[in-house]
Order: C-alpha cells, then sequence, then structure tokens
C-alpha cells in the first residue's frame, strides 16, 4: 500500500528470495485498503503483516507461505484494523503465526490453515492487544509445536474454533496462552498422530466456555479446563 493513501483495488507482493526485514500487505499512517496478498515463495523475513502499519484499514488480507522462512506472520496489521485475515502455510517454516495482529483489533474474522510445514505457535487472535470475534484454525498436515485459540498476551477473543485432522502437534489449548477467550470448541478427528497435551481452557488465562469433541484420535492428557491458571466456568468434552 500507500504511506498515507488509499488502495481501492489490492496490493501484490511475491517474496521469492529477496530477505526483506519487515513487510506489510497493506498502507502505513493511513489509507483504507481493499485487498492484500502476500505469497511467501523462497524468502527468508523477520516479520510479515498482512494489514497496515499504524492507521487506516484493510478489509481482506491473504497470506501463502510456500516455501521459505518467517520468524512471525500476522494476518493483520500492527496497530491498524482488518476486516478478515487468512493465512495459509502451506510447505515454509514459521516461528509465530497471528491471525490477527500485532496490537490490532479483527471485525469480522481470522483464518488460519495449515497443510505443511513447520511452525513453533499458532495464535489464531492477535498478540498484545486487540479484539478478535471469532477465529478458525484448520490443521490437516505439517508439523506445530503449540496451537492457541486465543490472543496471546492481551485482548479478547469471543470465540475459536479449532479443528485438527492430520499433523503433528505437541499442545493445543482452545482459549489464549495470558489473554482471556470467551467460548473455545476444539474438534480433533482421525488423526494418526498422538497429541501430547491438549487443554479446552488456556495457558494462563481465562475461558468462560470449552468444548471439546475427539473422535478415533489419542491424546496423551486431555484437560477441558485451563492450565497454570484461569478460570473456566464450563467444560464438555465427548470422546
Amino acid at each position: 500500500g500507500g504511506n498515507a493513501a488509499d488502495v481501492l483495488n489490492e496490493t501484490n507482493i511475491e517474496l521469492n528470495g529477496d530477505n526483506p526485514q519487515i513487510v506489510f500487505g497493506g498502507s502505513n499512517s493511513s489509507g483504507n485498503v481493499r485487498q492484500s496478498n502476500i505469497n511467501l515463495q523462497g524468502s527468508n523475513v523477520e516479520t510479515i503483516y498482512g494489514g497496515n502499519n499504524l492507521g487506516g484499514s484493510l478489509e481482506t488480507s491473504n497470506i501463502n507461505a510456500i516455501t521459505g522462512t518467517a520468524a512471525t506472520i500476522y494476518g493483520g496489521g500492527k496497530k491498524a484494523v482488518t476486516n478478515e485475515t487468512n493465512v495459509n502455510i502451506q510447505g515454509a517454516t514459521i516461528t509465530n503465526v497471528f491471525g490477527g495482529g500485532e496490537e490490532a483489533n479483527i471485525t469480522t474474522k481470522t483464518n488460519i490453515n495449515l497443510t505443511s510445514g513447520n511452525c513453533g505457535n499458532i495464535y489464531g487472535g492477535s498478540n498484545t492487544l486487540g479484539n478478535v470475534p471469532l477465529t478458525d484454525i484448520n490443521i490437516t498436515g505439517g508439523v506445530v509445536n503449540t496451537i492457541y485459540g486465543g490472543n496471546n498476551l492481551g485482548g479478547i477473543v469471543t470465540k475459536s474454533d479449532i479443528d485438527v485432522t492430520d499433523g503433528t502437534i505437541n499442545t493445543i489449548y482452545g482459549g489464549g496462552n495470558e489473554a482471556v477467550a470467551t467460548e473455545s470448541d476444539i474438534l480433533i478427528k482421525d488423526i494418526t498422530n498422538e497429541i501430547e497435551n491438549v487443554f479446552g481452557g488456556g495457558n494462563k488465562a481465562d475461558v468462560t466456555t470449552t468444548q471439546i469433541n475427539v473422535e478415533n484420535s489419542k491424546i496423551n492428557n486431555l484437560y477441558g479446563g485451563s492450565n497454570s491458571s484461569g478460570t473456566v466456568e464450563q467444560t464438555n468434552i465427548n470422546v
């Protein structure tokens, strides 16, 4: 995008070998952007934002991480609002994936799909601040150490949905790391590899209601509530 300008159509960024430190799909200080498209195919990047930097807004962001590496991917912006985000990990190696922004709200929802590749942590929501109405995480392959349906350190996720049908996973939290969520829903179905830990709640965070459904899958430790701290009012587990 521009510095302080609208983009009426869309932005397209191809990362095919150059190694920029920070990439924004949207604008800088202001400006409304309809759509951003970022393809990571061979570059090594520090941080990718699908959205804007400091102001303005972006309607829809699309990030496809096919090959290469990134320390952090944000589907949203740094401090600017994004309506809806789509992050697809299809073979790249990413340390931290956020469906939301760094310190930014999401208006409608976030979508994260892992089909192949390696991820350290996947967060359905935002990082230090930002409210997210709905997060949707789908795991159909690949390797990930920890999945959080909610945010990392701050902000609120209203509802998180996590669906797992394949892949190698160590730990799943329906809620956030240290950030509150209202409702979490986890479905684990027909997976081959054992999952070590599944928590309906967060790591150190409250979740009002949690739902876990497990079908034809093996989980070593299954908890309806949170991990080291956090209050859960109601939990439902179906195995």
